[in-house]
């Protein structure tokens, strides 16, 4: 799937230079990673590139409640809501 960034917010293009762009992202999450492709044009031709941002994150785990499981049954904790 690909979606247009759209500028404003936690997006921004710093100008480096005459002939040089940044994009810069604000406070980024997991939602901001995917692969990003940059294509610019000019009077003299264009240009295309791609990276793939990763975000890294570390895990979110639900307060865990205490659980009665009887002798014998199976107790599932992926079907009990406790990981995010």
């Amino acid at each position: 799937m690909q979606k247009v960034v759209e500028m404003g917010g936690s997006n921004k293009l710093l100008y480096e230079a005459d002939e040089s762009m940044s994009l810069l992202i604000k406070n980024a999450n997991t939602d901001d990673a995917g692969i990003y492709s940059f294509h610019a044009v000019n009077d003299l031709g264009e240009g295309t590139s791609e990276i793939n941002l990763t975000i890294k994150a570390p895990p979110k785990i639900k307060k865990i409640t205490d659980v009665t499981c009887n002798i014998s049954e199976t107790f599932d904790a992926a079907t009990t809501d406790y990981f995010l």
